[in-house]
Order: structure tokens, then C-alpha cells, then sequence
């Protein structure tokens, strides 16, 4: 079974490598110096086989993480922006090997050319070269938010002894009338279901583990910044899950 974590394993590669082969044709460019621009050529090579990694990966996360409403947006854009960016970095390839080669028969011998000569070949490559960096990293900002903004992929840990096992804790219920199920489930539609879709992650058996109390707790101390529940609403969210 492959983890939905490889692809954060893998994308930094394709990042690297590129902005290193681009630096590394910026050398040869200045130095006129084959052996730098065939090093290059090898990177960028080991860029493109790395892209078509790291969007594979990608879009097999996709179909393995809980995805909530609200980041789908964002993801559709960063699959679009991977996408685009393997696409230029498989033409950054294809122009820097005809820039190769033209360039390879330009100087003769240990002729020296001048600036203006020695780069007029690569305007096609470094425009490309241009684009695919910015893309690339675009899509990295957009991944990153997802993450580190929006929490896509991130496990959170229970919160510190809240959690007790059922066989040193008496599974704890709370009331579940008709009154409080109906305002969580009002309330779970209005306020959670945004991040968390529309079917609960926590159910009965989760309560019972947990109790009343710790299950209100829990639910307070994880609500995200600026958005708190009050006691009467956690306690109406809990009655909403035991009835699950």
C-alpha cells in the first residue's frame, strides 16, 4: 500500500534540481564552458523524471486524503499549477537541448565569444527557464498553504488526557435529547461541516471512549482561531455525535 505522504517526500526535488541546472547554465553561459552545461543538462534531465513523480504522487494524495469543501478550491489549483509546471519543464528540456546543440557548433576550438554571441542561443531556454521557476514555485506556495494553512493531510494529535481507554474509564453518555440532537445537528451543519464535510468524524463509540465531558472539552480546545463554541454548544455537538 503507498502512503498519501509520498508526495510531499518527493516534490522538493524537482525544485531543487531546477533551480540548480538553471544556475549551473548561468555559469556555463559566463564561463563558456561545455562541461557545466552538459552537468546542467543532466539535472534537468533528473528534473523532468522527478516532476513526473512528484504529480503522479500528487494526484494519487488526492484520491487518499479527506478533502474539506472549503480547500477544494485550492486544490484543484495546485493540481493545475503542477500540471502546467511539468508541462514547462518538459519544454525548458526540449529547448535546452537544440540550445545544446546550436550552441556546441557556434564557437570553434577554444574560440572565446563574445557576451552577446554566447547568449543569443539561450533566449529561448532561459525564457523557459523564466517561467517554469515561477510556476514551480507558485505551485509550492499554493502546497504549502494547503498544509500549513488549511491543515490538508495534517493528523492531529488527541488532545492530552482527554482521551481514556474504556477499560479504565466506564464509558460516560450524555443526554441525548431530541432537543440538544436536533441543535447539533443544526449547528454541526452551519458551523463544522465547512471543514469536515457533511457527515461527522465522531460517533458514539468515540463518545462513550472519551465521556461527556472530555468529548466537550476536546471539541472546545480544537476549534480553529477566531471561530470558539460555547459549553451550551459543545454539549449540543456531542449529544449530535452520541446519536450516531
Amino acid at each position: 500500500m503507498i502512503p498519501a505522504t509520498v508526495h510531499p517526500m518527493i516534490v522538493h526535488f524537482p525544485i531543487a534540481l531546477l533551480f540548480t541546472a538553471f544556475l549551473l547554465d548561468l555559469i556555463a553561459i559566463w564561463r563558456q564552458d561545455r562541461d557545466w552545461a552538459q552537468a546542467a543538462m543532466v539535472l534537468l534531465w533528473l528534473t523532468l523524471i522527478s516532476v513526473v513523480f512528484a504529480i503522479a504522487a500528487g494526484l494519487y494524495a488526492e484520491t487518499k486524503i479527506l478533502v474539506p469543501p472549503t480547500v477544494r478550491p485550492i486544490l484543484a489549483a495546485h493540481r493545475r499549477d503542477g500540471l502546467i509546471t511539468g508541462a514547462l519543464i518538459a519544454v525548458v528540456v526540449i529547448l535546452r537541448m537544440r540550445t545544446h546543440a546550436i550552441w556546441r557548433t557556434t564557437a570553434k576550438g577554444n574560440e572565446r565569444l563574445s557576451w552577446s554571441r554566447a547568449i543569443k542561443p539561450w533566449y529561448p531556454a532561459l525564457g523557459a527557464y523564466a517561467l517554469g521557476l515561477i510556476m514551480i514555485s507558485a505551485t509550492g506556495v499554493v502546497g504549502g498553504s494547503m498544509v500549513y494553512d488549511h491543515g490538508l493531510g495534517v493528523a492531529t494529535a488527541p488532545a492530552p488526557n482527554l482521551v481514556s481507554s474504556a477499560k479504565n474509564k466506564p464509558p460516560v453518555t450524555p443526554a441525548t435529547n431530541s432537543g440538544n440532537v436536533a441543535a447539533g445537528r443544526a449547528l454541526y451543519a452551519s458551523t463544522c461541516s465547512r471543514c469536515h464535510g457533511p457527515t461527522p468524524p465522531f460517533t458514539h463509540s468515540l463518545v462513550s471512549s472519551m465521556g461527556a465531558s472530555g468529548m466537550e472539552n476536546f471539541i472546545s480546545t480544537r476549534m480553529p482561531p477566531g471561530n470558539p463554541v460555547s459549553k451550551a454548544a459543545a454539549k449540543q455537538l456531542v449529544a449530535y455525535f452520541n446519536s450516531l
